[in-house]
């Protein structure tokens, strides 16, 4: 079972606390492998026994590049700010 995405939509606190409950409850099953997709690095010290695991990429001169190869533990790289200038969106939001 694959599940991406932690409440979209819900404020910041609801969605790390369901993220949390879902976690919490599908450790339970013994036997089971699911793979849970999220943005909350905030989620690390609630992990408990589950193997984390991310997608490796590099900043060189302010430019992201994705490695596409899995390493294991949390990335503590924030990109969303990154690609948010390296895309050109704070020069749209200008006033002209």
């Amino acid at each position: 079972m694959v599940i991406t995405g932690e409440g979209r939509g819900e404020i910041w606190d609801d969605a790390l606390d369901i993220s949390r409950e879902t976690i919490r409850g599908l450790s339970g099953f013994d036997g089971s492998f699911f793979v849970i997709s999220t943005h909350l690095y905030q989620l690390k010290p609630f992990a408990g026994d589950v193997s984390a695991y991310y997608i490796d990429c590099v900043l060189k001169d302010r430019v992201l590049q994705l490695l596409y190869t899995l390493q294991p533990g949390w990335s503590e790289l924030k990109m969303g700010r990154i690609i948010f200038e390296q895309e050109g969106l704070p020069k749209l939001l200008e006033k002209k």
